[in-house]
């Protein structure tokens, strides 16, 4: 298709005209295409004492169960959690299934494999009734005879804001003095191998942080403690 253009048709006002047109129809294909999305994580979590692979926001909001996972630490160890990226207007309107009152539940068969509808309102209705030490939000720090304590969520190994915040004073502390030296002790429950991989992730988590900071590594101990079930989920720091 040719396009001729004769000078005489030349009109600055029809010029004048088109131009904001156009740029209307370009800015508005520009805000469709640059929806903002939101990184979500596919990774196995312990609920209710089962491994399940999940997906779910890195503050912990589970999107969607995939599938139950074989509880033996061989299958557990060979799982890697992976990234995608979900529109944010749809992952805001999705409901945390970890918060959904059993009697309640509204949840979509496609969301779920290999686990009944059914089982899943029992999960979440058992979920609702949690032991007192298990009430603390998940991130909360308080000083203790370790020096810091850390209450993870019990679904996963995220470092929250507030856990983010009082590991820039620790590092802080470490780099003001060159001798100190930082001691991570994780707690997990031995009946369950999925545990165990939530008490290393966790102190994973810590180290890389404050590696990343600048602290050498040599200068981190980590310890890990099994049946002592009034410490699961967390995770105490102390600096000698």
């Amino acid at each position: 298709m040719q396009f001729v253009f004769n000078i005489k048709d030349y009109n600055p006002m029809k010029i004048k005209l088109i131009i904001p047109v156009l740029l209307f129809t370009l800015i508005s294909g520009l805000n469709v295409n640059a929806q903002s999305t939101t990184t979500v994580i596919e990774n196995v979590i312990l609920f209710n004492s089962k491994p399940y692979k999940v997906r779910m926001t890195p503050k912990g909001k589970i999107l969607s169960f995939i599938n139950d996972v074989d509880n033996n630490y061989a299958s557990l160890n060979k799982i890697s959690a992976s990234k995608i990226e979900m529109p944010s207007d749809e992952v805001e309107s999705m409901t945390d299934l970890a918060r959904v009152n059993g009697d309640k539940l509204e949840l979509e068969k496609s969301m779920i494999k290999d686990i009944s509808e059914e089982e899943v309102g029992e999960m979440l209705a058992e979920n609702s009734v949690r032991e007192e030490d298990e009430m603390n939000a998940k991130g909360d720090v308080k000083s203790t005879d370790y020096d810091y304590e850390f209450a993870f969520d019990h679904r996963d190994a995220t470092l929250s804001p507030s856990s983010v915040n009082q590991l820039n004073q620790i590092a802080k502390i470490l780099e003001s003095d060159e001798n100190a030296r930082l001691e991570i002790k994780s707690y997990y429950s031995d009946n369950v191998d999925v545990s165990k991989i939530l008490s290393k992730n966790r102190t994973k988590s810590i180290q890389e942080m404050l590696v990343e900071k600048g602290i050498d590594q040599s200068r981190i101990n980590i310890q890990e403690s099994n049946n002592e079930d009034w410490a699961n989920n967390k995770v105490q720091l102390s600096i000698h």
